[in-house]
């Protein structure tokens, strides 16, 4: 099970993990193995938002899982949220 609360907490930690940054500051998260989303999942990313709108960069989820997206329907989070589902598969780097 590929759980979202095993990912890292700050920003910086997922530019280094999972994230392709560029230009205009837009960040493109992989959600796309995710099995696994309840409340703390849904912390973890609303965290992760707060870090990088703090830092001037919007965090995209590249395609979500009908979990992740379900989750974030539920709570009307995907508002906060622009999702890339057409995004090809983001190279993951390092662990997790």
């Amino acid at each position: 099970m590929s759980s979202i609360t095993r990912a890292p907490r700050s920003c910086g930690a997922c530019c280094a993990a999972r994230w392709r940054c560029g230009p205009p500051r837009r960040c493109l998260w992989s959600t796309s193995r995710v099995t696994f989303c309840d409340s703390a999942g849904l912390n973890v990313l609303l965290q992760i938002r707060l870090d990088a709108e703090r830092q001037g960069t919007v965090v995209h989820l590249a395609r979500p899982t009908h979990i992740v997206t379900r989750v974030l329907e539920m709570t009307r989070a995907d508002l906060l949220f622009p999702l890339d589902p057409d995004v090809p598969a983001v190279r993951e780097t390092g662990g997790g």
